[in-house]
């Protein structure tokens, strides 16, 4: 699963590429629970935003013992109850702008990063879910899916080539 990933692109290249009429700062990587850009679509125009990486996760256990949400930013199971609003409704999809991301590889304890990237692609998106929650304000997740033989992992939908 990728939990990292990276935008080497300006944000001039990224407004430009998205046909985006604002500009944003934006950080070089990007990890679950930091800020990350998507591009949403409102009222027909192409929007570039700052939010927080992950949905906010209630687990039984966490419930019970009083402990606040962790984060979820990874959509693998949309028959998960978690994402039932939000998959259906068309105003809560986004686009996640990367060049590339970002796999652990290695054993326990000594893993290391294999970076992936769209070969002959200076940018390419990534498929997310946005919303406003109560307990983290506006975020956002990626979908994932079984990776092909190139990744080798359970990672983000794209096929390199």
């Amino acid at each position: 699963m990728s939990r990292l990933y990276a935008i080497t692109r300006t944000t001039d290249e990224i407004v430009a590429h998205f046909a985006i009429p604002q500009a944003r700062s934006m950080p070089e990587e990007t990890v679950e629970g930091a800020p990350g850009l998507i591009v949403i679509e409102k009222d027909g125009l192409r929007l570039l935003k700052s939010l927080t990486w992950g949905f906010p996760r209630h687990t039984s256990e966490m419930r019970h013992n009083g402990e606040p949400p962790g984060r979820i930013g990874l959509v693998a199971d949309l028959t998960n109850p978690l994402w039932n609003k939000t998959v259906i409704d068309p105003r809560y999809r986004c686009l996640i702008p990367l060049t590339h991301f970002a796999n652990p590889g290695g054993p326990k304890g000594e893993k290391t990063r294999a970076w992936f990237s769209m070969v002959r692609q200076p940018l390419i998106a990534w498929a997310g879910f946005c919303r406003n929650t109560p307990e983290f304000g506006p975020v956002f997740a990626g979908m994932t899916m079984t990776a092909n033989e190139k990744c080798g992992h359970t990672t983000i939908a794209c096929q390199l080539s």
